[in-house]
C-alpha cells in the first residue's frame, strides 16, 4: 500500500505552464506504485475527464480539482492598480456534488471572474464549497503569499478565514519543498500555525512534467509561452529540476522532518471518491407547442402502418441495456415524442413520395422501431425543428453527409435531402440495434449564416444552455521544430534545413527521420540539430493554444456547469465547453454539429445571380442529376468550388474516372475519403464501366 498521494499536479492543459500529458501521468503512477493522483490545473479543467479516463483504464483512482486564482477583492473588480494580483487555493472533488461545484467555480471564474486570468472570490467559494477539500496551495497561495509578503499575522488571519469556510475537517494547509529556503522557512511555520488552528498539514510537489529529465522541456515551453529566448534573463524560470512525478521515497526525504504532511495526504485521497456515470445521455428539454399536440391527438396512423408495425422484429439493445442510458422524460412524455416522430415521419413521407407504399412503410417502421427502442425520438426531431426552422428563413441546409444519409426517417423530416431507397443506402451504417452509440447528423449549413442557426437554437433552449465545443491547436513536427528553435535564438535559414525534411501529411518526428537519410545524416553530424530534435521531441503533440471547433456545439437540459466547465469565446461572448469533442460526450450531453460551408453560400449565391439576370428562379436542391454538359466540366478535372472536388488528385482521378451519372460521381468522392486516402487502392474502378 502507497502511503503518500500526490494531490497538487498539472497537465499540459495547463497551457505551456505544464507538459505532463494524461496517458503519461497514469503510467508513471501505475510505474511507481501510486492508486491515486490528483489533477489542479491552473483555473481550468480542459484535462479532468481526459486525466479520469486515462487513469481508470489502468486501474487507478483520479481525483479531480483545480488550482483557483482568488480575487484580491470581488471577482467583479477590475481595477489595473489593485485586481491584477490574485492568490492561487486548491479545491478538490469528494464527490458528484463536488464535481459539479468544481465545474461551476471555474466557469463562473472564466464568464464573471475573468481579469487576466479566470478568477473567483471566496464569495463563490463559500457559497460552493459542498463537496470540496481545500488546500492552500503553492508559495502564491492563500495561506503562503501572506507570510512572504506581509507576515505572519496576516498568514494566519488568512488561515483563520479559510478555516471558518471549510472547517477543519475539510481544509489542509500545504506546504511544498524544491530546495527553496523561503520554502522551508514557510514549512516550518505551517507546521506551528497548523497545530494552533487545529488543520492538518500536506506536502505536495507542484509537479509539472513527468520525469526529471522534462524539465528542460517545460523551461522551453515557458519561453514559448511568454515569447522568450532561453538566455533572456528577464523571463520566467523554475528554481530547479525538481517538479516532476516524485516517487513515495523522494518526498519522504525532501520532508524528512514532516511525515504527517506526507501521511496525511492519504485521509485527503480517502475522503475523495469520484465516480462519473459515463454513459448517461442528457437530451435537451423539448416541448411540443399546443398546436402540434392539437395535431398529434387529431392524427390516425396509415393502415399499411399498422400493418408494417406488426410485421417488423425489434431486435437489438433497449434503453435498459448495456451501452449508453438515455436518462428519460416521464413515460408519457417519450411516448407522446415517439408518437409525434412517426406521425411527423409519415407526413414527410407522403410529401416525398407520394404513395406511402406497403415497402416504404416497412422501412419507415423498421427505422422507427430502432430509434424509438433507443430512445433517440428527441435528438430526431430537435434536429429537425433547426433543419427545417433554417429552410423556412431562406438559410441553405446540406443535402446531408455520411451515413445519416441513409435513413428514410430523416429524409422525410427534410433532416437530409437524398433518398436511401433511390440511392440503396443503408440505415443500418447509421443506426442498428446493435450499435449504443448516439446517432450523429452531419448538418452543413450557409457559411454566411449558419450564425443565425445557431442564434435560433439559443433563444429556444436558452443561451444558458448552448455552448460550442473547445479545440486545441497542438504542436505537430514542423511547427515544434521552428517554435523550439525560436526559443534558442537558431537562424531561420538553419531550422528550415531540418523542417525541409519533414514530408508527409501530418507526420510525426520519429516517422520524418525514418523516411529521411539526409535528416539522419544532420542529426548525427550535428550536434545542435540533435539537440533541437530531441527538445521538440518532448513537445511535440502537446497542447499550446485553444480554440473552438468547427462544427460541434451542445445543448443542455440544464444550465451547463452542471455536465461541463465553460468558458467564453473571446469575440462573440458565447459559451465555450472545456471539455473537447473526444470528452464532451462522456458529460451525458448530446453534441450536435452545425458546419458552415461556403460551397452552400456559393451556390445559394449562384442561384440568386440567375435569377436576377435571366429572370429564371431555381431551386438548386431540385436541378437534374444527369445534365451530360455538367459532367463534362467534371470530365475535364473542372472542380474549383466544387465540394470536395477541389484536390489536384481528385481532379486527376475525374479525368481518368470520367464520370457519367451520380454513382460515378460518388465512387470518385469515396477514394479520397479521410479513412482511405492514406491506403494504396486500385484508382481504376471507374474505368470498368467504360469497357
Amino acid at each position: 500500500m502507497p502511503g503518500f498521494v500526490h494531490l497538487h499536479n498539472h497537465s499540459e492543459y495547463s497551457l505551456l505552464d505544464a507538459i505532463a500529458r494524461c496517458p503519461e501521468i497514469a503510467a508513471r503512477c501505475k510505474e511507481l506504485g501510486f492508486d491515486s493522483y490528483a489533477l489542479t490545473d491552473h483555473g481550468v479543467m480542459y484535462g479532468a475527464l481526459e486525466f479520469y479516463l486515462a487513469m481508470r483504464e489502468l486501474g487507478l483512482k483520479p481525483i479531480l480539482g483545480c488550482e483557483f486564482y482568488i480575487a484580491a477583492r470581488r471577482l467583479t473588480d477590475k481595477d489595473p492598480n489593485l485586481d491584477r494580483r490574485n492568490r492561487h487555493l486548491v479545491l478538490l472533488a469528494r464527490d458528484t456534488e463536488g464535481y459539479r461545484n468544481l465545474m461551476k467555480l471555474t466557469s463562473i471564474a472564466h464568464t464573471d471572474g475573468f481579469y487576466y486570468k479566470p478568477r473567483v472570490d471566496l464569495e463563490a467559494v463559500a457559497e460552493h464549497k459542498a463537496g470540496l477539500v481545500a488546500l492552500t496551495a503553492c508559495p502564491g497561495g492563500v495561506v503562503a503569499a501572506p507570510y512572504h509578503h506581509e507576515g505572519e499575522e496576516q498568514a494566519y488571519a488568512a488561515l483563520e478565514t479559510y478555516l471558518k469556510v471549510f472547517g477543519a475537517e475539510n481544509l489542509f494547509l500545504e506546504i511544498q519543498y524544491h530546495y527553496l529556503e523561503m520554502e522551508d522557512r514557510y514549512r516550518q511555520w505551517a507546521r506551528d500555525a497548523a497545530n494552533r488552528a487545529g488543520v492538518r498539514l500536506v506536502a505536495t510537489n507542484d509537479c509539472h512534467y513527468v520525469h526529471k529529465e522534462d524539465a528542460r522541456a517545460h523551461d522551453i515551453a515557458l519561453c514559448l509561452r511568454d515569447k522568450k529566448l532561453l538566455t533572456d534573463a528577464d523571463r520566467q524560470k523554475y528554481s530547479g529540476p525538481e517538479y516532476y512525478i516524485k516517487s513515495e521515497g523522494e518526498m519522504r526525504e525532501l520532508h524528512a522532518d514532516y511525515q504527517d504532511a506526507l501521511d496525511n495526504t492519504l485521509q485527503v485521497a480517502a475522503l475523495c471518491n469520484l465516480e462519473l456515470d459515463l454513459d448517461e445521455v442528457h437530451f435537451p428539454n423539448l416541448t411540443l407547442p399546443a398546436e402540434e399536440l392539437a395535431r398529434l391527438r387529431s392524427w390516425q396512423i396509415p393502415a399499411q402502418a399498422k400493418a408494417a408495425r406488426a410485421s417488423v422484429a425489434i431486435r437489438g439493445q433497449s434503453e435498459s441495456g448495456d451501452g449508453i442510458k438515455v436518462v428519460p422524460g416521464n413515460h408519457e412524455q417519450h411516448q407522446q415524442f415517439s408518437d409525434y416522430l412517426r406521425m411527423l415521419t409519415y407526413q414527410g413521407a407522403a410529401r416525398r413520395y407520394g404513395e406511402v407504399t406497403p415497402e416504404l412503410s416497412e422501412r419507415i417502421e423498421y427505422e422507427l422501431s430502432v430509434i424509438i427502442d433507443k430512445g433517440f425520438s428527441t435528438y430526431f426531431l430537435i434536429c429537425a425543428e433547426f433543419c427545417n426552422w433554417a429552410r423556412q428563413q431562406d438559410i441553405p441546409v446540406g443535402p446531408g453527409r455520411g451515413s445519416a444519409a441513409g435513413s428514410v426517417v430523416a429524409y422525410s423530416l427534410e433532416i437530409t435531402d437524398l433518398d436511401p431507397i433511390k440511392y440503396g443506402l443503408y440505415f443500418e451504417r447509421f443506426l442498428n440495434p446493435e450499435r449504443i452509440e448516439l446517432p450523429d447528423f452531419d448538418i452543413d449549413f450557409c457559411k454566411r449564416r449558419r450564425d443565425e442557426v445557431i442564434d435560433h437554437v439559443k433563444e429556444k433552449y436558452g443561451a444558458d444552455k448552448v455552448a460550442l465545443i473547445i479545440t486545441y491547436s497542438r504542436l505537430k513536427a514542423r511547427a515544434v521544430i521552428k517554435a523550439v528553435g525560436r526559443t534558442k535564438g537558431l537562424e531561420f535559414q538553419y531550422v528550415n534545413r531540418v523542417t525541409n525534411e519533414i514530408h508527409g501529411l501530418n507526420p510525426t518526428i520519429d516517422d520524418a527521420i525514418s523516411n529521411s537519410a539526409e535528416l539522419q545524416q544532420m542529426i548525427a553530424a550535428d550536434q545542435e540539430i540533435r539537440e533541437l530534435v530531441e527538445d521538440a521531441r518532448k513537445l511535440e503533440g502537446i497542447a499550446a493554444h485553444h480554440s473552438v471547433h468547427a462544427a460541434g456545439l451542445v445543448i443542455s437540459p440544464e444550465e451547463l456547469p452542471s455536465f461541463v466547465p465553460v468558458q467564453k469565446h473571446k469575440d462573440t461572448n458565447m459559451l465555450v465547453t472545456q471539455y473537447s469533442m473526444d470528452t464532451v460526450p462522456f458529460t451525458g450531453l448530446v453534441k450536435f454539429d452545425f458546419l458552415g460551408l461556403r460551397n452552400l453560400t456559393l451556390i445559394q449565391d449562384t442561384a440568386d445571380y440567375i435569377a436576377e439576370f435571366e429572370g429564371q428562379p431555381i431551386d438548386p436542391r431540385v436541378l437534374p442529376d444527369g445534365d451530360q454538359r455538367t459532367y463534362a466540366a467534371l470530365q475535364r478535372g473542372d472542380g474549383y468550388g466544387v465540394f470536395q472536388f477541389e484536390a489536384p488528385q481528385v481532379k486527376r482521378m475525374l479525368m481518368e474516372g470520367r464520370p457519367v451519372r451520380g454513382v460515378d460521381r460518388c465512387q470518385v468522392d469515396d477514394v479520397f475519403r479521410p479513412a482511405l486516402h492514406q491506403h494504396p487502392l486500385d484508382l481504376r474502378r471507374l474505368e470498368l464501366k467504360h469497357a
